[in-house]
């Protein structure tokens, strides 16, 4: 994300890709809003890709500050995977056959998640994930009214996390 956001966009994920990976967010303002994921499929089960919003282990440096998720509305009643899988380094079996991977020194903090529709949950029953690592922590990323197949996510129980997810606010 070079630029100061996207907006109205309609996306179509069929068999590989993520719609937002999130690997290189900026410590600035950058506003993703009005966006539609109208397809949100993958042709694999335990692989890296194929989420909506994703971080694959990679990048580095302290990012997320001033970046905002809003209005963007997953109408797919089928999607494969689970919607998040914001991971900081490997995480079995999620990244069978790419081997050990792990995000470089620099925390995800900051994050706003506001007003995400998600129409269903991941039809193999994939629970959403939130996975820090010792350098690379996720921490003060907001939940602003985030539904899953009409149900708000209120509490970090929603998500398999480990002890380097910290301060996360549900609304």
């Amino acid at each position: 994300m070079n630029g100061r956001g996207i907006r109205r966009v309609t996306f179509w994920n069929d068999w590989n890709g993520s719609t937002f990976v999130l690997s290189a967010l900026p410590n600035r303002e950058v506003i993703v809003e009005d966006c539609d994921i109208i397809y949100a499929r993958a042709g694999w089960h335990h692989w890296t890709g194929g989420r909506v919003f994703n971080m694959r282990g990679q990048g580095a440096r302290n990012c997320g500050q001033g970046v905002v998720f809003r209005n963007i509305r997953v109408s797919d009643p089928r999607p494969t995977l689970q919607h998040f899988l914001i991971a900081m380094q490997s995480l079995n079996p999620y990244f069978k056959g790419v081997g050990e991977v792990r995000r470089k020194p620099g925390h995800l903090s900051g994050v706003l998640f506001q007003n995400i529709d998600i129409a269903a949950p991941s039809v193999l029953g994939e629970r959403d994930i939130l996975w820090g690592d010792e350098g690379a922590e996720i921490k003060n990323v907001t939940f602003d009214n985030v539904t899953i197949g009409g149900e708000k996510i209120s509490d970090a129980s929603h998500f398999k996390h480990n002890e380097y997810v910290k301060g996360l606010v549900f609304k």
